[in-house]
């Protein structure tokens, strides 16, 4: 393979990456009665720092319940709750986000390139 046929490979792997990566930070997983979705850290963040300044007690925020978006009123332990079932989800898609950069950066075989995009899972 040509330098340049493996470089093109190796960027099409890259933004085949970034796509997954991005798809799993807005795909629903369930926790309990509620769908989240890992964005949900970053969108709900400034909501955290709120509560955890004790400005107010409760927090109203979007949810999915039974495949639906809703919104909810949630108590302050309630939403830390949901915030570090996100954050533990958010570690787990990023570091294999990472771990993937790592091995690109890290120059892998046209083999391991190809299987990279060939296998489906994230």
């Amino acid at each position: 393979m040509e330098k340049q046929e493996y470089i093109n490979l190796l960027n099409q792997v890259i933004g085949l990456i970034k796509m997954r990566r991005d798809e799993q930070m807005d795909t629903i997983f369930n926790y309990g009665d509620y769908g989240l979705k890992p964005m949900f850290l970053e969108k709900y963040t400034p909501l955290k720092q709120i509560l955890d300044n004790d400005v107010i007690e409760k927090v109203q925020i979007g949810i999915y319940k039974n495949g639906d978006l809703v919104l909810e009123k949630v108590n302050k332990t309630s939403f830390k709750d949901l915030y570090n079932q996100v954050a533990l989800k958010v570690l787990e898609i990023e570091e294999k986000y990472q771990a993937y950069l790592v091995e690109l950066h890290n120059n892998p075989t046209e083999e391991r390139l190809r299987e990279i995009i060939e296998n489906k899972v994230y």
